[in-house]
């Protein structure tokens, strides 16, 4: 973790046990693993609206059909939040959607 402003502290990097359950999730072959491993570098969380990708890159990068990725980006969503992190995304005009980590 590094400082924040006003004493906040932001979250920056998985821990070893959250790094490992992602590392873990991807070698059982789960999608929702390799959904939050396109937010990362290393444990380094890749953060802001800025590093957004789109849900047809997700499902390329990812190796993942539509529906999978769909499943897989929920998935990812509810492991995210239990881990006080936040996988978000918007619509585009288009109906795409792009998404990107928070932490807060």
């Amino acid at each position: 973790m590094s400082a924040g402003t006003a004493g906040t502290q932001v979250i920056e990097f998985l821990s070893p046990r959250e790094y490992d359950d992602v590392r873990q999730a991807e070698t059982k072959g789960s999608d929702w693993g390799r959904v939050i491993r396109l937010f990362l570098d290393g444990p380094r969380l890749l953060l802001g609206w800025d590093l957004a990708r789109s849900d047809d890159e997700i499902a390329r990068l990812a190796g993942l059909d539509d529906a999978a990725a769909r499943r897989a980006i929920d998935e990812a969503v509810r492991w995210s939040v239990a881990h006080r992190l936040h996988l978000l995304g918007w619509q585009e005009p288009d109906g795409g959607w792009r998404y990107f980590m928070a932490v807060g």
